[in-house]
């Protein structure tokens, strides 16, 4: 035996490949024809896998080894709504903004401001397209309208330059 062999074996290296570890961690769901991760998971459900060289999520591995190569900047959006499912058929590509957007009209965002996103525009008539056009008010509870919130600021501070500078002629007569 070489030094080498005996040191992967000392070192406790696993010899499966990786797809036999992948499948090693997944269930499938006759009903629904989920495969279910049941390795390592972390938020909101998705499973964290172990690819070789660093740790993934799951269901984008699973995208990647079965469909095409993800883009850095995509997210792998499921269409069963299930997040422990690795089934690359229930998978596909989006944006962040795709993804906010399935969320809301599946009923699964209940964050402040869902209510803007969903209806596209605010009490004014601003359109709001996606979650950078708004902004938090009453601390971070309640999402509001980023142009309304710019033009109160604005109508706000000119309010009180006002003020003040009939403040400063009542008090120099």
């Amino acid at each position: 035996m070489d030094h080498l062999s005996e040191y992967k074996r000392s070192r406790g290296v696993d010899r499966r490949s990786v797809m036999q570890r992948f499948f090693e961690s997944v269930v499938i769901d006759s009903r629904e024809k989920c495969w279910i991760w049941t390795g390592a998971a972390a938020g909101f459900g998705h499973g964290r896998f172990w690819d070789g060289s660093k740790v993934v999520q799951a269901h984008r591995y699973s995208f990647k080894i079965f469909k095409q190569e993800p883009k850095t900047d995509s997210v792998i959006m499921h269409s069963c709504d299930n997040p422990p499912c690795v089934n690359p058929a229930h998978l596909f590509e989006g944006t962040q903004m795709n993804n906010v957007h399935d969320c809301i009209i599946k009923g699964r965002f209940k964050g402040h401001g869902a209510s803007l996103l969903i209806k596209g525009t605010c009490k004014k008539g601003h359109y709001i397209r996606c979650e950078l056009d708004t902004i938090p008010s009453c601390g971070g509870k309640y999402k509001r309208c980023k142009k309304c919130a710019e033009e109160y600021n604005f109508n706000y501070r000119k309010m009180r330059k006002e003020k003040k500078n009939v403040k400063n002629q009542k008090s120099t007569s």
